[in-house]
């Protein structure tokens, strides 16, 4: 009894070694149908065939979810980059906005002094047209 399940466990952990490297094989879904008819086609005895094939589909589709998740992974990474770029030039923008804030205060402070001196002017013009008069 021993040894028909010990050449049946040998035989399931060759089909799977067969079934792991074809998945482990990275490539077009072309290269994968081909893989997985090879893979079928190799190590079909009739008995696990059913079973076999359901295993490569499986892994097939976790290698399909696996490039879409990578897609989706650069894409996102695209995007990061974007929005640090963005950030970055708002950055700029609010300094500049920040520094020209700041020249037009010292304008504002430099307008009131001159129109504190000219309006100190006009009362003492006034107050010698009122002595002369």
């Amino acid at each position: 009894r021993a040894r028909p399940r010990a050449r049946r466990a040998a035989a399931m952990s060759g089909r799977r070694d067969s079934v792991m490297s074809a998945l482990s094989d990275e490539g077009s879904d072309d290269d994968d149908r081909r893989r997985r008819e090879s893979v079928i086609s190799e190590e079909g005895d009739g008995a696990g065939d059913a079973q076999l094939q359901a295993a490569v589909e499986m892994g097939m589709r976790v290698l399909a979810e696996k490039r879409a998740l990578e897609t989706q992974k650069e894409e996102l990474e695209v995007a990061l980059r974007d929005v640090r770029l963005s950030e970055e030039a708002m950055g700029e923008r609010y300094a500049a906005v920040r520094d020209r804030l700041g020249a037009v205060e010292e304008e504002n402070v430099s307008l009131t002094t001159k129109l504190d001196a000219r309006e100190a002017e006009v009362r003492e013009l006034k107050g010698a047209l009122e002595d002369a008069a």
